[in-house]
C-alpha cells in the first residue's frame, strides 16, 4: 500500500490552488465558442430545445454539437445558472483529467517502460520521479492547463472523459461482457458529441477490437457510440441537406488536389503542432532554445510511444493519438486549442520514453529532471497569469467591458444586432445577435442587414479571429471596422470604444 505522501490525489493540491487563481486569465465569453456552450445549456433549461438562443428566430443549433450543453444543463440547474459556475465545473473536470493521468500508469506486473518502477528516491520527490506522476505533474503545471482550467470550451470535458474512456479500457479490456463493451461505447460516443475530432477515439477503439478479431464487442461499442452522435449529424443533414460545417470544412481544401493539399498540410502541420506541445507549453524557453527544446521532447516522445507497448489495452491510447493528431494535421484551421487535448497522453509518452531512456543507461534522474525542467520553465507564464487573472484588465481577462455596457444602457433589449463573435454580444449584453456575412459588396450587406431586420452591427477587434491554415478563402475573411464604415458610411458610426478595438454602427 503505498504511504500518504506517495499518493497522486496530493499532486491535485497545487493544481487546484492554480485554477482558483487563474479563474479570470480569460472572462467567459473570450472564445466566443464558450459563449455559444453556455447559449445551448441554457436553451435546454429555459426551452427544452437545442436552438441557438441569440438568435432572433430561435433557430436549431447546428452549428455546435450537442454533447457539452448535456453536460451544463443539469449542472447549470444545480448551480444557479452562473458563468462562476460553469468555470468550477471546468476546474473540476481538469482536476479529475489530472488524476486520470496517474492511472494510465502501470502496475508492478505489467510490462512496457513504466512498469514496476521503483521511485527515484525517498519521499515526495522521490515518488513524483515515477513516470506516472511525472507525467501527471506536468500535464498540470504547464501554462496552458493552468490557464485554461476554468475556460467553459469543450476542450476540457474532452480530455476528461476520454482519459475516462481509455482508463476503463485499460482495467476491463480483458473483459467479454457486453456490459463492459456498452459502457466504453457510450462513453466514446459521448466524448464525440462534445467534439466531432472524438470521433478518433471511436475509430481507434473499434480498430484495436478488430485486430484482435473480437467483432461481437468491436459492433457493440461501435454501435453505442453511434447511437449517441449519429443524430446530430443525422439532424444536421436533414435540416441543412449537406454534412455538418467541420466535415465540410475539412474536405474543402483537398478538392482541387488533394496530393498537394496533404503534402501543404503535414509539412506546415507537423513543426506547428510540434512547437505548440513542446515548445510553447511544456518547455517554454525564449527563441531557438525553445525550438531545439520542442524537437528533442518530441523526439523523446516518440520513442515512448513505440516503447509503449501495442499489446492488449495498450494500443488503445497509441491509436487514439495518432488519429488524433492526424486528423488535425488535415484539418485547415491550426490553433493551439487543438494541440491541447493530445497534452496528456504527450505527456505521458514523454514520461514513458524518458523513463526507457533511464533503463538503457542504466541511470536514474532523467524522469525528475525532465519533469524539474518543464516546471521551472512553466513558472514565468503561469506567475503572469496568475497576476493577470488577480489585478490586471486586459482584452483577454475583462473583455469589451465598456462597450457592453454601453449596448445594455443606449439601445432597446428587442434590438437585433450583427457581429462576428455573435455569442459573446449575447452573453455580455442580452441581445440577439446575428453572425455578420463576410462576402458582398455594400447594397449586398444592406439587403441582408434589411432581410434579417438588423439594428446595430458591432465591429471588433479581430486579431484572434482563427483563419485558414491552407490558404485565405476571401469569401470566408471577416469585415474589420474600417471595412464595415466604408460600406455603411461614417455616418451610421453610433459609438466607437478605441481602447477595446469596437465600433457600434446603426444599421440602415
Amino acid at each position: 500500500m503505498r504511504a500518504w505522501w506517495r499518493r497522486p490525489e496530493w499532486l491535485l493540491l497545487v493544481p487546484a490552488a492554480l485554477y482558483a487563481l487563474c479563474l479570470r486569465a480569460y472572462y467567459v465569453g473570450f472564445f466566443n465558442d464558450d459563449a455559444f456552450y453556455i447559449i445551448g445549456a441554457r436553451a435546454l433549461l429555459r426551452l427544452g430545445r437545442y436552438v441557438e438562443l441569440h438568435s432572433p428566430d430561435l433557430r436549431p443549433f447546428y452549428t455546435h454539437p450537442p454533447g457539452y450543453a448535456w453536460l451544463l444543463a443539469p449542472w447549470g440547474a444545480v448551480t444557479g445558472d452562473t458563468l462562476l459556475g460553469y468555470q468550477l465545473l471546468s476546474v473540476a473536470l481538469t482536476l479529475a483529467a489530472v488524476w486520470l493521468v496517474t492511472r494510465l500508469a502501470e502496475r508492478p506486473g505489467e510490462t512496457g517502460p513504466l512498469a514496476g518502477r521503483s521511485p527515484a528516491g525517498p519521499g515526495f520527490v522521490g515518488a513524483i520521479g515515477e513516470p506516472g506522476l511525472a507525467a501527471a505533474a506536468a500535464f498540470a503545471l504547464n501554462p496552458a492547463t493552468v490557464t485554461l482550467s476554468g475556460v467553459v470550451l469543450s476542450e476540457v470535458p474532452f480530455i476528461a472523459f476520454s482519459l475516462a474512456t481509455l482508463a476503463l479500457a485499460r482495467r476491463r479490456w480483458e473483459d467479454r461482457g457486453a456490459g463492459t463493451w456498452v459502457l466504453l461505447g457510450l462513453l466514446a460516443g459521448y466524448v464525440t458529441s462534445l467534439r466531432l475530432s472524438g470521433l478518433s477515439l471511436v475509430l481507434a477503439l473499434g480498430g484495436c477490437l478488430l485486430l484482435e478479431r473480437r467483432w461481437r464487442e468491436a459492433a457493440l461499442a461501435g454501435t453505442c457510440s453511434a447511437a449517441v452522435f449519429l443524430p446530430h449529424l443525422v439532424r444536421v443533414r436533414l435540416a441543412l441537406g449537406q454534412s455538418e460545417t467541420r466535415i465540410v470544412e475539412m474536405l474543402e481544401p483537398y478538392g482541387r488536389d488533394p496530393v498537394a493539399g496533404l503534402a501543404a498540410a503535414v509539412a506546415g502541420g507537423v513543426p506547428y503542432y510540434v512547437y505548440e506541445l513542446f515548445g510553447r507549453t511544456l518547455f517554454r524557453a525564449p527563441g531557438w532554445l525553445g525550438g531545439i527544446l520542442a524537437a528533442l521532447a518530441a523526439g523523446l516522445a516518440a520513442w515512448g510511444l513505440i516503447r509503449w507497448g501495442h499489446r492488449g489495452w495498450r494500443k488503445l491510447p497509441v491509436a487514439f493519438f495518432m488519429v488524433y493528431v492526424a486528423v488535425h494535421l488535415l484539418w485547415p484551421y491550426r490553433s493551439g486549442r487543438y494541440a491541447y487535448p493530445a497534452l496528456p497522453l504527450a505527456c505521458v509518452f514523454l514520461f514513458a520514453g524518458a523513463a526507457e531512456a533511464e533503463r538503457r543507461l542504466r541511470r536514474r534522474g532523467l524522469v525528475l529532471g525532465l519533469l524539474a525542467l518543464s516546471v521551472t520553465l512553466s513558472a514565468w507564464p503561469v506567475a503572469r497569469a496568475v497576476r493577470a487573472s488577480l489585478s490586471e484588465k486586459t482584452d483577454r481577462t475583462a473583455g469589451p467591458q465598456r462597450t457592453a455596457a454601453w449596448i445594455r444602457e443606449n439601445t432597446p433589449p428587442e434590438g437585433v444586432f450583427a457581429a462576428n463573435y455573435d455569442g459573446r454580444v449575447y452573453l455580455l449584453t442580452g441581445r440577439r445577435c446575428l453572425h455578420l456575412p463576410s462576402a458582398g459588396g455594400a447594397e449586398t450587406l444592406r439587403d441582408w442587414l434589411r432581410d434579417f431586420r438588423v439594428d446595430y452591427v458591432l465591429a471588433e477587434d479581430l486579431s484572434g479571429y482563427m483563419r485558414r491554415s491552407t490558404g485565405i478563402v476571401e469569401a470566408r475573411r471577416p469585415l474589420d471596422a474600417a471595412e464595415l464604415e466604408a460600406l455603411l458610411g461614417a455616418g451610421a458610426r453610433a459609438f466607437a470604444e478605441p481602447a477595446e478595438g469596437t465600433v457600434v454602427f446603426r444599421a440602415p
